[in-house]
């Protein structure tokens, strides 16, 4: 690793394949554009103009793909405010 930092070269050597992919993937990353600005900004509008905004919320689908498994079981953090709500202020 101390190879690659310094001289951008990766070392021949058995991590050499999986940091190859890794960087791959980045390169692919790097060039994908999930949503524009304003697109972002029409989400925090409609979030901000809500009578009873989410906790969370993505703002692509990108990003609700990306975060699925974390946020499967209570997407807008709805189940957290109720849990909170119910056992710690009343």
């Amino acid at each position: 690793m101390n190879e690659l930092m310094t001289s951008g070269v990766i070392a021949n050597d058995a991590y050499k394949p999986v940091l190859e992919d890794y960087r791959n993937a980045a390169k692919n990353r790097a060039s994908f554009s999930a949503q524009t600005p304003e697109e972002v900004a029409t989400v925090i509008l409609h979030c901000a103009q809500a009578v009873h905004p989410p906790l969370r919320i993505r703002t692509s689908e990108h990003a609700e793909k990306f975060t699925e498994l974390k946020t499967l079981s209570d997407p807008d953090g709805t189940k957290l405010c109720e849990t909170i709500t119910n056992t710690m202020l009343h």
